[in-house]
């Protein structure tokens, strides 16, 4: 509840990655998610460790790694699960474009 009242505030996107330390699949994706959040600064990129706060893991209703969360001024915009590179990355392109046009 609390990291739902304070992404409120953030006027950026912001892109959750729901990962964990054991996770096979986040390891092979964590490389690229990092990539992106250095090609697009104009989102905020966030990693939540399920294991170490379950709580906020299933406030956002995350029942598998890794699973992807965009969020903007508080409310879910979309969601990715898996190791879909394309699909987060396009997804991620056209929020920020949505944003771009609305501003």
């Amino acid at each position: 509840m609390e990291v739902r009242f304070l992404l409120v505030f953030f006027s950026l996107q912001v892109v959750v990655d729901f990962t964990a330390s054991w996770c096979g699949p986040c390891r092979i994706i964590a490389p690229f998610f990092a990539e992106l959040a250095k090609k697009l600064p104009e989102a905020l990129f966030l990693k939540v460790d399920v294991d170490e706060l379950p709580k906020v893991a299933a406030d956002w209703a995350v029942e598998a790694m890794p699973t992807f969360v965009l969020i903007k001024e508080g409310t879910i915009l979309d969601r990715v699960v898996g190791v879909r590179k394309d699909e987060l990355h396009q997804k991620i392109q056209h929020h920020l474009g949505s944003a771009t046009a609305s501003a």
